[in-house]
């Protein structure tokens, strides 16, 4: 399974859908060094994100706002993706009272 979420070759959703589905949670700290870290393909953001939502850890919000600033750090202009990250950043933050702030 780990080669198959780390080798680059094919996509991870299937994976990753697997991973949720039997509630495995051994991937959860290569996921956030990937996000925290932009290591990963633009097909592969959707499912890292999707697999750290569904165990939402201690430092869920945290690592959503690393990749909001890695990604706005490195592009001139928003995509959807990156809006769509700091939509589900921000009512995370409500739902737990973070006062730090997203990115605008």
């Amino acid at each position: 399974m780990w080669r198959l979420l780390e080798d680059g070759v094919g996509s991870i959703h299937v994976p990753v859908d697997m991973l949720v589905l039997l509630r495995e949670d051994f991937y959860l700290e290569r996921c956030r060094e990937r996000l925290a870290q932009g290591l990963f393909r633009s097909e592969d953001l959707q499912p890292l994100l999707r697999y750290r939502q569904a165990f939402k850890p201690a430092d869920y919000t945290q690592v959503l706002i690393e990749l909001s600033r890695l990604i706005r750090d490195r592009s001139e202009c928003r995509s959807p993706i990156l809006e769509g990250v700091l939509r589900n950043g921000r009512r995370v933050r409500a739902e737990v009272g973070l006062d730090e702030d997203l990115p605008a």
